[in-house]
This record gives C-alpha cells, sequence and structure tokens, in this order.
C-alpha cells in the first residue's frame, strides 16, 4: 500500500499532464521516489490503472489496494469517471484529497459520506460550479487556480516564437463542418504570424495538417508542449489547459470554447482581477465574429500572482494533510 493514486492520465493528452505536474508541484510528489498510479484512458476492459505508460494495467479495487492516498484532480469528469474510484476508497478506508476539481454534480453526497468518516482530507476548487456542488453536501473547500497553471515553474520565459495555432478536432464526430471553418478562417487571417500549428491529441494531427495544408506537431512527451508553449508570444485555440499552459509563461491567450469548461478561466479571471491585474486571455465561442478579435502582447508579470497562489494553494493542502498525519 505505498503508490499514490490519481485519476489524470499519462501521456495521452497533455493537458491532464499539465494538471498532474502542478498537483505534484503542490503537494512534492517526486515520481522517482514515490510510486504512482495513473488512470489508464481509453481502455474498456477493467484494467483502470497503469504504473507506467503501456505497462500491466490493475482493476480499480486492486489499484485502491495498493495506494495510500487517492488524488483527485483536474478533469470536468473528476468525479462521474470516477465514482467507482470513491466508492472503493470509502469500502478500502484509503484517504483522498480533491485537488482543483473541475464542475462536477452528480452524486456528490458521498464526498460527505467520506469526510465524515475523516477520509476525505481536503478539497480545492478551479471553478465556482464544482465549489457550490462541494460545499453544498457541508464538505470544507477552497478555491484556487487551476493547477495546470502551476506546471511553468515561477520563473520568466523568452519569447521567440509568434502564434501558436492549436486545432482542436472534432474526432468523436461532435463538430460541424462550421467548427473547422472556424479554425480556417482564424489561420487565414494569421496566417504570416503563425510560427507552429499544434494538436494534443494523435487522431488530430492528420485532420490539422488536411485542413491547414501545413504540418502540425504532435508529441507524446507533455515536457515538449509545457517548453514549446512556454516561447510562443500569442495562443489561439481550443484547448483550455494549452491556453493556461500559455498565459501561465507570459502569452496573451486566446481562447475558443462554448462549454461548461469557461468556468475555471472565468474564476482565474476573477483571481487577477481582485489583484489588480489584467488577465491575458480572450474568450471566444464557435459564433464569435474573428474580426473582433484583438491580439495583444503581455507587458505584465504573472509569475508573482501564480507563484503567490500556487503557495498559499500548497499551504492549504499540506496543512490539512499534516493534521490528518498524511505524509508523501
Amino acid at each position: 500500500m505505498n503508490h499514490i493514486l490519481v485519476n489524470t492520465s499519462l501521456n495521452w493528452n497533455c493537458g491532464d499532464d499539465f494538471i498532474r505536474d502542478g498537483v505534484f508541484r503542490l503537494l512534492n510528489i517526486n515520481v522517482r521516489k514515490t510510486p504512482v498510479y495513473y488512470f489508464n484512458h481509453g481502455l474498456t476492459s477493467g484494467d483502470k490503472f497503469v504504473a507506467r505508460v503501456r505497462g500491466n494495467g490493475l482493476t480499480t479495487k486492486d489499484a485502491v489496494f495498493n495506494s495510500r492516498l487517492f488524488v483527485a484532480a483536474g478533469t470536468p469528469a473528476w468525479f462521474t469517471k470516477s465514482s467507482d474510484i470513491y466508492s472503493e476508497c470509502l469500502d478500502q478506508k484509503v484517504p483522498i484529497i480533491i485537488c482543483g476539481a473541475g464542475m462536477g454534480q452528480a452524486h456528490v453526497s458521498i464526498l460527505k459520506e467520506l469526510y465524515d468518516l475523516n477520509l476525505l482530507i481536503c478539497a480545492t476548487t478551479r471553478d465556482g460550479l464544482a465549489h457550490r456542488c462541494i460545499s453544498i453536501v457541508g464538505v470544507p473547500c477552497k478555491p484556487f487556480l487551476d493547477p495546470a497553471f502551476y506546471c511553468q515553474g515561477f520563473d520568466r520565459h523568452s519569447k521567440d516564437l509568434g502564434i501558436i495555432l492549436n486545432y482542436k478536432g472534432g474526432t468523436n464526430g461532435k463538430y460541424s463542418t462550421h467548427h473547422d471553418q472556424y479554425y480556417l478562417d482564424l489561420y487565414n487571417k494569421y496566417k504570416s504570424d503563425i510560427s507552429a500549428i499544434v494538436v494534443h491529441e494523435a487522431p488530430e494531427k492528420k485532420m490539422a495538417e488536411q485542413l491547414f495544408n501545413r504540418p502540425a506537431i504532435f508529441s507524446d512527451d507533455f515536457n515538449f508542449y509545457i517548453d514549446l508553449y512556454s516561447r510562443c508570444s500569442v495562443y489561439i485555440g481550443g484547448r483550455i489547459h494549452g491556453a493556461i499552459c500559455s498565459a501561465a509563461a507570459g502569452a496573451f491567450c486566446v481562447l475558443i470554447c462554448d462549454d461548461s469548461r469557461r468556468g475555471c478561466i472565468t474564476s482565474a479571471k476573477s483571481i487577477f482581477t481582485q489583484l489588480g491585474c489584467n488577465f491575458p486571455m480572450q474568450l471566444l465561442t464557435y459564433s464569435t465574429d474573428i474580426n473582433s478579435i484583438h491580439l495583444d502582447i503581455c507587458t505584465e508579470n504573472y509569475n508573482e500572482i501564480i507563484h503567490q497562489n500556487f503557495l498559499e494553494h500548497q499551504n492549504y493542502l499540506l496543512c490539512s494533510m499534516r493534521q490528518h498525519n498524511i505524509t508523501i
């Protein structure tokens, strides 16, 4: 029972990796010293967790049995896709930390049961909906920035790239022709200033190359994306965590998002605004007139704000862990 169990995937979509990297920084988890089980995204079998990429899978029951702590973080489906993990932790009395949770409404009553049994160590949220969902059942929680804001570290970054266009494809038939036409219009408007076209999932690479008639970049190493986004001056695209990673390194971001995941961005904006700082991101939907977009270059240093939020977030988590005699 020496593993840490996390509900973020490993090298499937770098957004999950950005979140997990931020969480590991918060909790001082060194993967070279602390064994970790990762969510095995996409498997239809019962083997939901792996210790490494392409490693042998474990069932939820076995993964929980071999773990001493479950950390739920990030993803908008932070509860609905993990409900069996919570139930298993309840049965096996494995403590839980909810760190930077996204939206979630279904069956949060189990959190109250876990809290009453002293198994829910603490909870932090990244958006207002998650905060209300957890608070309404009587579980204390505190809002902070999405943990992905911490994945860039807290040093200033030099900028040697112009615009990165991040294409988010409709791999499940979710998006219409209008979706691709919107990206194509953006591409044509800023073509001369685009340094790279980037995708987060392997199937999107071919889709992007066919759409733009230009090479697109994909990597299964999330550190590659962290480096790339740290170098861009402007981010345009549909991946929330691509925008967060870029903004954290001082880029101006144009995020195309028309669903409730926008909540983590509006919550982050309020944190920046309260500190008297302009938030470096413009939110669009796929129906926004692209002529209304006005690109800017960030001149403010956001590192101090993000670092201070990190330290407060970390202190909240570690103090709660000490109170429950939980160590990493």
